[in-house]
């Protein structure tokens, strides 16, 4: 029974989740009619999708009984961090290697970079990590490697949604599937950090710095030239082969992160309130 129910609410809100984003597209056109900066209309757009996302998330956690499993009841201990200290360090030197971008985005495309990427951040770890990952581990909660590959799942429905990309790029198969491999990989070492400190807060807080920090190309100013080369429109296996053994790499510190998980209380956690 926990399993048809689980994987109908897994599609559901996966589906839900592509849906709604794809609202920015109207929404984008709406907004183009009262703004001329290109930039800040897409940035307003996504802001304008995302929040319903996160109230549709906040809805379905609060309806699904996942307060806990999120850190309601989450105590702080120092070694819950030490996971973080590699990524922090990675994520502040792609920040301050390039300060001038963020000075020169002017107060308020930064701003709306800011709003859009914390939401972006938000509503990925609500909806993957606070809801489709403790869904999969209740199905999965009596099978073995339990957690690895309950939050490899997870990572892998995260990834794999982002090749709806390919609808606003179809010519740009190699940079679209470097951006799933990027994000199976990240969401596997965020899944295996909500899994170790029980709480949601700390995915979310690396999540939004690695938006900040490898995102920034909004800012920079847009040009309208375009130089076309033969080569782009080719799959580029090289640059797909270097992003998964780099990324790879993140996700080796996720899945060590999932080892040291002790499967009786995170259990409790999650059917505490089911």
């Amino acid at each position: 029974m926990i399993i048809k129910r689980n994987t109908y609410w897994i599609a559901a809100i996966s589906l839900g989740f592509a849906v709604l984003l794809a609202l920015a597209v109207p929404f984008r056109r709406l907004l183009s009619q009262f703004f001329d900066n290109e930039q800040e209309i897409k940035l307003m757009a996504g802001i304008g999708a995302r929040l319903l996302i996160l109230f549709a998330s906040i809805y379905l956690i609060r309806r699904l009984r996942f307060q806990n499993f999120l850190g309601k009841d989450w105590k702080f201990e120092w070694q819950n961090l030490m996971p973080l200290i590699i990524p922090m360090l990675i994520v502040s030197m792609a920040i301050f290697g390039d300060l001038d971008t963020y000075r020169n985005a002017g107060i308020s495309l930064l701003s709306l970079f800011l709003i859009n990427n914390l939401l972006v951040a938000t509503i990925e770890e609500f909806v993957f990590r606070g809801l489709v990952l403790p869904l999969i581990i209740q199905i999965r909660s009596e099978k073995k490697r339990l957690f690895l590959v309950s939050v490899s799942l997870t990572a892998l429905i995260f990834g794999v949604l982002h090749y709806l990309n390919l609808f606003r790029e179809p010519d740009n198969f190699s940079g679209i599937t470097s951006q799933v491999i990027f994000a199976v990989c990240i969401g596997i070492f965020l899944g295996g950090l909500m899994l170790r400190t029980r709480n949601i807060v700390f995915p979310l807080i690396i999540h939004f710095l690695i938006n900040v920090g490898f995102g920034k190309d909004v800012l920079k100013p847009q040009t309208t030239e375009k130089v076309t080369q033969v080569a782009d429109t080719a799959t580029d296996w090289a640059s797909i082969a270097l992003t998964l053994g780099l990324f790879g790499f993140i996700a080796l510190g996720g899945v060590y992160m999932i080892r040291l998980v002790n499967r009786v209380e995170i259990l409790q956690l999650i059917n505490k309130e089911n």
